[in-house]
């Protein structure tokens, strides 16, 4: 739409519709090229009302050490996170944006507690900080992450099952073959797959999409209560990431599951946040309710954020 004077529509290999850039855009005359631009203005339309707070975090640092010299002594920290504070509720959707380095990153690292922090990270008011091996074990139930791209972060040595299986074996040992399998059917079905047509392939046999319902399914056959998502749609086409934000939305609702949705895109922060988290330099620049952000940002920075995309 930003680049382009004439537009040709592909599907299955053919053209499907073409015309001029306005023509496309106000008056498009396949069902295809419907679906692709109503693909891209979805908005959050169940909004949490829980006060049940799953996760709170309390001035959070994360400091990467600058090294120097023969005896590397630290001369300087690098600032990823800088006191961030912020709480999220059961079924609630909290959007984190910010551009690259922004501190992301750091900090779902951070809360997973695979880096160093300071400051207080409570989930259901236990401070992760204190927690000993077996805790720190229950936390990787409690809190499931799904990554940013499905062909990378799925492992192709391993087929579906043994994928899905794998948190299982670690986090349930003693559960049997039948146990097992019927927890795979169901986490199937949740995330929209077919367990007898998916469960003996391997990764290069799916497309992007049903990749990360698999990804997703992953996460969700341990039952947590929180789950990150990290730039979850970024590797998909727009109607696939639609598809993608329906589940998530619909997952939500039915499981009271709590997102923490990392993103640079503001349209995909639109369709599944409740609030939004801006992030710039590790700092909050701004924190609110998405429709808020959306009509009323407060700093030229989130201005910019959803100027560039929308």
């Amino acid at each position: 739409k930003k680049m382009a004077d004439f537009i040709y529509v592909m599907k299955d290999g053919i053209v499907i519709e073409s015309g001029t850039n306005k023509k496309i855009f106000t008056s498009p005359e396949n069902i295809y090229t419907n679906k692709l631009i109503s693909s891209q203005s979805k908005k959050k339309l169940n909004i949490s009302k829980s006060n049940n707070t799953v996760l709170k975090v309390e001035n959070l640092d994360v400091w990467y050490p600058i090294k120097k010299g023969f005896l590397k002594k630290t001369i300087d920290y690098v600032k990823a996170i800088n006191k961030i504070s912020f709480t999220l509720n059961e079924g609630q959707s909290v959007g984190i944006v910010g551009e690259s380095g922004s501190g992301k990153t750091s900090l779902i690292l951070a809360i997973l507690k695979l880096i160093e922090s300071r400051g207080k990270i409570l989930v259901k008011n236990k401070d992760i900080n204190f927690f000993n091996y077996s805790e720190i074990l229950d936390l990787r139930k409690e809190i499931q992450i799904v990554f940013q791209d499905p062909y990378s972060s799925l492992s192709p040595r391993m087929n579906v099952e043994q994928i899905v299986l794998e948190g299982l074996n670690i986090h349930y040992p003693k559960l049997s073959k039948i146990e097992q399998k019927t927890k795979i059917i169901e986490i199937f079905k949740e995330v929209g797959l077919n367990y007898h047509e998916c469960i003996e392939k391997y990764p290069h046999e799916f497309s992007g999409g049903q990749r990360q319902r698999i990804a997703i399914a992953r996460a969700l056959i341990l039952k947590p209560s929180i789950l990150i998502l990290d730039e979850p749609t970024t590797a998909l086409d727009v109607s696939i990431q639609s598809q993608i934000i329906d589940l998530l939305n619909q997952l939500q609702e039915k499981l009271s599951l709590s997102y923490i949705f990392i993103s640079h895109d503001m349209k995909v922060i639109q369709a599944i946040a409740d609030k939004v988290i801006v992030l710039r330099n590790g700092i909050v620049v701004e924190e609110s309710k998405t429709n808020e952000i959306f009509k009323n940002p407060k700093s030229d920075y989130t201005s910019n954020l959803i100027r560039s995309v929308l």
